[in-house]
């Protein structure tokens, strides 16, 4: 009896090990104050500000990748049905950035990107405007 409890004492104490570890090198808060989302095997934040979108990949510790070879698209889906594509150009700070469309408020935007030669797509919801002004296609 006294082996089976020592057995399960170390079984828990080598999973508790095991899940601190992971989680101090997998982290999911977003590092640019964004939302994170996970596609590919990359964590892609996505921020924005008043006139701009910004996409930055990263690997599993949230370290942006430093490839010439990034690329891609941000497509802009509106409430009204109608859609907006922009290309993606790499930034100083690490990110591939495009301007926001400037007469229609996006409800949903998808980055097509290439990451090391593989096509990588996620998805993001517009939460810098509210839903009333999503439906109404701008604001006021």
């Amino acid at each position: 009896m006294k082996t089976i409890k020592t057995t399960f004492l170390a079984l828990v104490l080598v999973i508790s090990m095991a899940t601190v570890s992971f989680s101090q090198s997998h982290s999911h808060k977003p590092p640019h104050g964004g939302t994170l989302r996970e596609s590919g095997g990359y964590h892609i934040e996505m921020v924005s500000d008043a006139s701009t979108i910004s996409f930055y990949v990263m690997d599993a510790s949230n370290k942006v990748l430093d490839d010439k070879t990034l690329s891609g698209e941000v497509v802009f889906e509106n409430a009204n049905k109608t859609s907006s594509k922009a290309a993606l150009k790499k930034v100083d700070s690490g990110a591939l950035q495009a301007d926001l469309p400037k007469k229609d408020i996006f409800a949903t935007c998808t980055a097509n990107l290439t990451v090391r030669g593989k096509a990588v797509s996620v998805d993001f919801k517009n939460k810098s405007a509210s839903e009333k002004d999503i439906e109404h296609g701008h604001k006021h």
